[in-house]
C-alpha cells in the first residue's frame, strides 16, 4: 500500500523514516488501525518478518471485524539452546485510538528468567517490564497510538525486538488500501477502512 507523493513532497513512508529515533535501526513495522483491524502499511526494511494476519470474523451487535496483527520470530534460549517461537499480537483496544499488546512464547523458559519490556521509542522511555511466566502475557490493554519497541530479554541479554508504529489511516492511505481490498474481493475490509476514514475526516472527501 502507498500512494505516490506529489513531486517535491516526501512520501508518508519517507516522513515516517525521518520521525524515527536514530537508536532504532532494525526493521520497523508500520501499522494502521481501522474499526477493529490492525494491518501492515509498510515494513521499513528489506527484512520482512513472518506475518500472520487473522481472518476477519463477523459478530452481532459489536464490531463487524476483529483483525489483530501478528508477527513471529524464532530465537534460541541462551540457557537451554532450545529454539523458541516468539510472537507479538497487536489488536485494537476497547478505548478509541488504543491497542492491546500480547507476547507469546512457546515453549517458555524453564527457569523463568525471560522478561518483556515496552519502550516509547522516540523518548527511549521504558513504560513496562514484566516477567514471562506463561505462554501468553499481556503487556498493555490500552496503549495509545504511537511508536514503540517491544523487547524480550534473558538475564538482561536482548533476544529479539519488535519496533512498530501505529496510527489511523490518512485519507490517501485509506483510499489506496480500500482499492487493494476491493481488488482482492475483501469487501468488508474495504468498507471498514472507508467508514473509519469518513467518520474521522468529515468534509475531506
Amino acid at each position: 500500500m502507498g500512494t505516490p507523493a506529489p513531486f517535491g513532497k516526501p512520501s508518508r513512508l519517507e516522513e515516517v523514516r525521518q520521525e524515527f529515533s536514530p537508536a532504532v535501526s532494525e526493521s520497523v513495522l508500520v501499522l494502521r488501525a481501522a474499526q477493529g483491524m490492525v494491518v501492515p502499511l509498510h515494513t521499513l526494511s528489506d527484512v520482512r518478518p513472518t506475518l500472520q494476519v487473522a481472518v476477519p470474523t463477523r459478530t452481532i451487535g459489536t464490531q463487524a471485524l476483529a483483525t489483530p496483527f501478528r508477527v513471529s520470530r524464532t530465537v534460541v534460549d541462551p540457557a537451554t539452546k532450545i529454539k523458541v517461537s516468539v510472537g507479538l499480537a497487536i489488536e485494537c483496544g476497547l478505548a478509541s485510538e488504543t491497542v492491546r499488546l500480547v507476547v507469546e512464547c512457546d515453549p517458555i523458559s524453564p527457569d523463568r528468567t525471560w522478561k518483556v519490556s515496552l519502550q516509547e521509542a522516540e523518548r527511549e522511555e521504558e513504560l513496562a517490564r514484566i516477567p514471562i511466566e506463561q505462554r501468553s502475557e499481556t503487556i498493555d490493554t490500552k496503549l495509545p497510538y504511537g511508536f514503540y519497541v517491544v523487547e524480550l530479554t534473558s538475564d538482561e541479554q536482548s533476544l529479539c525486538r519488535f519496533p512498530f508504529t501505529i496510527e489511523s489511516f490518512s485519507l490517501p492511505e485509506a483510499l489506496d488500501a480500500a482499492g487493494e481490498y476491493l481488488a482482492q474481493s475483501q469487501y468488508a475490509c474495504a468498507v471498514a477502512v472507508l467508514k473509519d476514514a469518513g467518520a474521522r475526516l468529515p468534509g475531506r472527501w
